[in-house]
């Protein structure tokens, strides 16, 4: 049938929690090549429902069927009528010309721009994210090939104030889909040729924009049996949002003899050019592949009370946070 936007939809979140907190377990670690400390496989659960046949190990790759993501048009919206037809059902939906008044995308692209802005800035060590000169970074990642080296995640606003990239605060702006709820964060991602480990957010709503370069990725529900089916982290493991399998730039994928219920997952394809937003709601897998020289902005917002605790994925996010 045809929506109150004229498409099918997407979801919301909100109130307030120490930053750490969120980003302790929420954000993606793009880049990160799968060095997290093994665990042991989940057990298989019992199902009434009969798993496929599968293959022996090393027989089979997954081959994805995805579904293409909806996706409308930013002139279309209507903040109330995009929370009731995305955010409160939990629908991803690509967004079209949402960024036409972002300073970022007029001057990002501009390989002179973020060095002369940054200047003689320089990061600290953060885990796999890049560190050194932030200036030095914008110029590599323009010039590309064996020159870009690493992956900036790094934050542009926290809790409304700026944050070590602050400088470029005024060139982005925050969408106004998931009012009134607590605005946490402004990130950048950038990369060449970079990937993120596949996780979902325990907490927070999200909106990813591309600025410069092409993103490709899967997006994975997790209602359900649909958690089991991408073989998270035990639930007391600092990992327990990330998803053992591993998914890479090649194409190898999982291996169906070793995970074999990943067969029966749903994966939303995703592609997302300069200028384009992809609404990520809370407790959905996704993994991203940026092509070449990749930047985009991740906003984050709390999720509603409902969201994070009143559904079995709140519960197990929630239990986990408190006990770390």
């Amino acid at each position: 049938g045809v929506s109150l936007l004229g498409v099918k939809g997407r979801q919301a979140r909100t109130t307030q929690v120490p930053y750490a907190a969120v980003f302790r377990s929420s954000v993606g670690r793009e880049g990160d090549t799968g060095g997290r400390r093994a665990a042991q496989r989940l057990p298989a659960r019992r199902s009434r429902r009969r798993s496929p046949a599968m293959p022996a190990r090393g027989s089979a790759r997954w081959t994805p069927t995805p579904r293409v993501c909806p996706s409308i048009q930013a002139g279309d919206l209507d903040p109330r009528a995009f929370k009731e037809e995305f955010v409160i059902p939990a629908k991803p939906v690509i967004i079209h010309g949402a960024m036409e008044t972002w300073g970022a995308l007029q001057r990002w692209p501009d390989p002179e721009y973020l060095p002369r802005v940054f200047q003689d800035k320089q990061l600290p060590p953060a885990g796999n994210a890049v560190s050194g000169s932030m200036a030095e970074f914008c110029r590599d990642l323009f010039v590309g090939g064996e020159k870009a080296k690493g992956y900036l995640e790094r934050p542009i606003t926290r809790n409304g104030a700026p944050a070590i990239l602050g400088e470029v605060a005024g060139d982005i702006e925050i969408p106004p889909f998931f009012d009134p709820a607590p605005h946490l964060a402004s990130k950048i991602f950038a990369g060449w040729n970079s990937r993120c480990s596949v996780h979902y957010h325990p907490s927070a709503e999200a909106t990813l924009s591309q600025v410069t370069g092409r993103k490709r990725g899967l997006l994975f529900p997790t209602t359900g049996r649909d958690l089991g089916h991408l073989y998270p982290y035990r639930w007391l493991s600092r990992s327990f949002s990330f998803s053992k399998l591993e998914f890479h730039r090649d194409g190898s994928w999982p291996d169906l003899g070793e995970f074999p219920r990943l067969a029966q997952s749903r994966p939303i394809e995703v592609v997302l050019d300069p200028g384009d937003m992809l609404y990520i709601p809370i407790y959905w897998w996704h993994v991203f592949f940026g092509q070449e020289g990749s930047m985009s902005v991740t906003n984050l917002w709390m999720a509603s009370l409902r969201k994070r605790y009143f559904c079995r994925m709140g519960l197990r996010s929630n239990y986990v946070n408190a006990r770390l």
